[in-house]
C-alpha cells in the first residue's frame, strides 16, 4: 500500500486504499434518487467527487474535522462515511445555488510544501470559532472537468461545491465564524476563481521560506540510494510525470489568464517539456509559480488588501509579534491573543520548527540533511531566470507585502 517516491503519489494510493475500505465496509447505503435531493442539505453531508457522471456525497456523522485525528481531509470522511448519495451536476447546482452563502469569514492558506501552513492552521484553529478543511479533494482534483462540463458549468460548480462545504460546516458547528482551507501543494490555481459573492470576506495568505530548504524537504520524499528504491523510482518515474501533468496544466492555464503572465509560464512550460529530470518536470512542485502568481496580485489591484504573505522563517524566529500582525490584517473581532494563548503558540512553534529542521531523518536514516544536487540547481536557476525571479533564490529574499 505504500509506494515509494513522490509524496503526492503516496497520499493518492493511500486515498485509493481507504476509497476501497469505505467501498467495501463503510458504506451502509447505495445511490439516492434525485426525488430527495435536499436532504443533503442536513447535517452531516460532504462532498467528495465531482465528475460528469455527478457529485458524489457522503454522509459522514463522525468528527471529520478533527484536524488532530485526522491530517487530511479525506481521511477522514472515507473512514467516517456512512452513507454515499449521487446527484448530477445540474440538480447539484440548481440545489445549491438557491442557497445563501453562509455568515462566515474564509483564509484560504497557499504554499508549497514545508513552509507553515499546517502551522498557521494549528494557530487559528486554537482559538473558538475556527474550522479547517485540509486538501479537499472535491475543490483541487477535477483538473479535467472543465473540458467535460465547459467553462461556465465547471466554473459554477467549483463555486457551488466551496459554498456546499460552508454550508456544511455551518450547520454542524453553528458557532463557527471563519473557515480555514488548506489546499493541495499546487491547488493556488484556485486563488483566481474566489467567488464575487464572498470576495470581500476571503483572505489569502501565501506562505513561502526560503528556496533551498523547500528543495531539500522535497529530495527527502525521493528514494535513497539504495537499488531497490532507485529501481522503484524509475518504474514510478512515468506514471508520476502523467499523473503531475493534469495539475501543472490547470495551474499554467490559470495563470496564462493574465497576459503578463503568459510569457514567462511559457517559457517554463518549454523547460518541463524538455527535460528529463523529475524535478523539472514536476514543475519544483509550483515553486516557482506560486511565487510568480503572488507577485502579480501584488503589482495589481486584485483582491485590495485582503493578500499579503508570511515568511516561515521570520514566524518561527518571532512567533506571537507575527501572529498579531496576521490577525490585524485579518480584522477578526472575535480573535483576540491573551497570555495563555501567546504560551500556547510559543509550545507549537517550538514543536514544529523542530519538525521541518530534522527534515524527517527517521525516514532516512540520515544524520544530515540531503544536500540539493547541482544539476537539481541548476535547472532551477533557469527556470527562475526565464520567469524574472532568481533572486528568489538567494537565502533571506523577501517577497512583497510579507509581515
Amino acid at each position: 500500500r505504500r509506494v515509494h517516491g513522490c509524496l503526492s503519489y503516496k497520499i493518492d494510493m493511500r486515498r485509493k486504499v481507504l476509497m476501497q475500505n469505505a467501498t467495501e465496509n463503510n458504506f451502509l447505503g447505495s445511490f439516492s434518487s434525485e426525488t430527495d435531493i435536499e436532504k443533503i442539505l442536513e447535517p452531516l453531508h460532504v462532498v467528495t467527487d465531482i465528475n460528469e457522471k455527478g457529485v458524489t456525497i457522503l454522509e459522514c456523522p463522525g468528527n471529520i474535522y478533527d484536524f488532530t485525528k485526522y491530517t487530511f481531509f479525506y481521511d477522514a470522511i472515507f473512514e467516517e462515511a456512512k452513507l454515499r448519495k449521487l446527484v448530477s451536476v445540474q440538480s447539484f447546482n440548481e440545489l445549491i445555488s438557491s442557497q445563501p452563502w453562509p455568515d462566515v469569514d474564509l483564509i484560504y492558506l497557499w504554499s508549497v510544501g514545508r513552509c507553515g501552513s499546517t502551522l498557521v492552521t494549528q494557530l487559528f484553529t486554537a482559538f473558538p470559532g475556527f474550522v479547517s478543511i485540509c486538501e479537499p479533494d472535491d475543490l483541487f482534483l477535477p483538473f479535467n472537468l472543465r473540458q467535460e462540463l465547459g467553462d461556465e458549468v465547471y466554473e459554477k460548480t467549483m463555486e457551488n461545491a466551496l459554498k456546499y462545504h460552508l454550508i456544511q460546516i455551518k450547520a454542524r458547528f453553528k458557532d463557527t465564524k471563519c473557515v480555514i482551507i488548506k489546499p493541495r501543494s499546487m491547488g493556488f490555481w484556485l486563488s483566481r476563481f474566489i467567488p464575487k459573492a464572498i470576495a470581500d470576506r476571503t483572505t489569502q495568505i501565501f506562505l513561502y521560506r526560503d528556496v533551498k530548504p523547500v528543495m531539500k524537504s522535497f529530495l527527502k520524499l525521493l528514494p535513497q540510494n539504495n537499488f531497490v528504491n532507485n529501481l522503484t523510482m524509475k518504474i514510478m518515474k512515468p506514471l508520476l510525470v502523467k499523473k503531475m501533468r493534469p495539475i501543472l496544466t490547470c495551474l499554467t492555464h490559470a495563470l496564462k489568464i493574465s497576459p503578463e503572465l503568459k510569457e514567462p509560464c511559457e517559457k517554463m512550460e518549454n523547460l518541463m517539456e524538455k527535460s528529463d529530470q523529475f524535478f523539472v518536470q514536476f514543475g519544483f512542485a509550483g515553486l516557482p509559480f506560486l511565487h510568480l502568481l503572488y507577485k502579480h496580485y501584488t503589482s495589481t489591484d486584485h483582491f485590495k488588501g485582503k493578500l499579503f504573505a508570511v515568511k516561515y522563517e521570520r514566524l518561527i524566529e518571532n512567533p506571537v509579534g507575527i501572529f498579531e500582525k496576521i490577525l490585524g490584517k485579518v480584522k477578526y473581532p472575535y480573535c483576540q491573543l491573551d497570555d495563555k494563548s501567546k504560551e500556547d503558540m510559543e509550545n507549537l512553534m517550538k514543536i514544529d520548527s523542530q519538525k521541518n529542521s530534522s527534515l524527517s531523518k527517521e525516514k532516512t536514516n540520515e544524520k544530515k540533511p540531503k544536500e540539493v544536487p547541482e544539476t537539481i540547481w541548476k535547472a532551477l536557476e533557469e527556470f527562475m531566470e526565464v520567469s524574472g525571479q532568481k533572486e528568489d533564490l538567494k537565502p533571506g529574499f523577501i517577497l512583497p507585502d510579507t509581515l
